[in-house]
């Protein structure tokens, strides 16, 4: 048998006192488009450049307020929890952010000397707001884990070739109204997530293309 290394295993040591707690939270997801071709054509060193500088701008710039942030290798997870007291604060703010953030991604690197290289200049973003699980271990959040970061992952991968999806669950009364008209509606199927009905979206009109196959519901042969 391999011996365990002997490097200290924060995580693992975290997780004997793991507990869950229920709450409500919005769910980002954000997702670097071309980011596996990038990699690719790159050192890895100047892929880990790129995402220091794009984190670093995202979180800094339009989402500060997150409670939680995590990398997913190309983009990040972002969570956002809320009552009654605050929704109509945090809802509209991320959708202002959201929209800033996409509208600003192409120059985000801009002026950092260590970025001389061609990079990706769009991104993705699914945002779906609900109950979830707050993963936490002696007092700090490790992860989320729910429906509404399972639809926003989604929605995510559904806002093509960039933008921002929101799902109807969002509640399109908490959209700014004067950005209100940079959405569109449709309603698509989420396989995986509603199997035996369509979901209602809202979604940038500028630059995302809903293909027709994703607004008919999946019948499958019998």
């Amino acid at each position: 048998m391999n011996a365990r290394p002997s490097s200290d295993l924060t995580f693992r040591k975290l997780l004997d006192n793991v507990q869950g707690s229920s709450e409500f939270v919005i769910a980002v997801i954000i997702d670097v488009r071309d980011f596996s071709s990038f990699a690719m054509k790159v050192e890895s060193v100047q892929t880990t450049a790129f995402l220091k500088r794009i984190y670093i701008e995202m979180i800094d710039r339009y989402f500060g307020n997150a409670s939680f942030v995590k990398p997913t290798g190309d983009g990040l997870l972002l969570a956002f929890p809320h009552d009654e007291t605050n929704l109509k604060e945090v809802a509209p703010y991320l959708v202002r952010s959201s929209l800033a953030c996409l509208a600003d991604f192409a120059k985000l690197c801009d002026g950092d000397d260590m970025i001389n290289f061609s990079i990706p200049d769009k991104i993705g973003i699914g945002i779906s707001r609900g109950a979830a699980t707050n993963v936490m271990s002696s007092g700090s959040t490790i992860d989320y884990s729910g429906r509404p970061f399972n639809i926003a992952s989604r929605l995510m991968d559904l806002a093509r070739a960039s933008g921002i999806i929101l799902d109807s669950n969002f509640g399109e009364n908490l959209i700014p109204s004067d950005v209100k008209g940079k959405f569109s509606t449709a309603d698509v199927y989420l396989r995986g997530i509603a199997d035996d009905s369509l979901t209602k979206i809202y979604y940038s009109k500028d630059t995302i293309v809903i293909p027709s196959e994703k607004t008919e519901l999946y019948k499958p042969i019998t």
